[in-house]
């Protein structure tokens, strides 16, 4: 059927001005031999996708999705960001992905080792990438249910194909 790849299309498109931030990141970082990165921008609101898998090589995005970020940084948009144990705020930077492993809370689950001054406790921390299961919802809002006390947050229903992408020794950038 044409509809799944229009509608794949549609949910992985972003404005050109967002490849060149992409881009510029990636040079900024001194990422020359990598084939993909995963984004998250948190300029964007928690009701936005801003989860990015982008291929360096093809200059496009894989996939996009929604992603949490921590309360005691900001509602909708995250503004406060912080590398202190104990502080439950995000931190920017760049992670690379360790390997997953089974949480008695969250099951599923990713290690980012942070590896810049502002995320360099991440491990210290627990910031890891996981899903909403067994997440506290505030309020009736769907979108409440990703936030979290510092960790990359996902929807369970798409925590599989997000997984997939999470291969040990990736970049992940986390940027305002």
């Amino acid at each position: 059927s044409l509809v799944l790849p229009i509608v794949f299309a549609f949910l992985t498109s972003v404005a050109p001005s967002q490849i060149k931030v992409f881009d510029g990141k990636v040079v900024e970082h001194g990422l020359k031999d990598v084939d993909v990165v995963l984004f998250v921008d948190y300029g964007k609101p928690i009701t936005e996708r801003r989860f990015f898998v982008y291929d360096l090589r093809a200059k496009r995005v894989l996939y996009s999705d929604y992603v949490g970020h921590a309360r005691k940084s900001g509602v909708n948009v995250p503004h406060t960001f912080s590398n202190t144990v104990g502080s439950h705020m995000s931190a920017l930077g760049r992670y690379r992905i360790g390997e997953s492993y089974r949480s008695k809370t969250f099951g599923t689950s990713v290690r980012l080792h942070g590896l810049e001054k502002g995320n360099s406790r991440a491990l210290k921390r627990a910031i890891v990438a996981h899903d909403v299961q067994g997440g506290i919802v505030v309020t009736n809002s769907r979108f409440d249910d990703l936030y979290s006390k510092g960790c990359f947050t996902f929807f369970r229903e798409n925590y599989d194909r997000i997984l997939s992408f999470m291969t040990p020794g990736r970049i992940l950038i986390a940027y305002q």
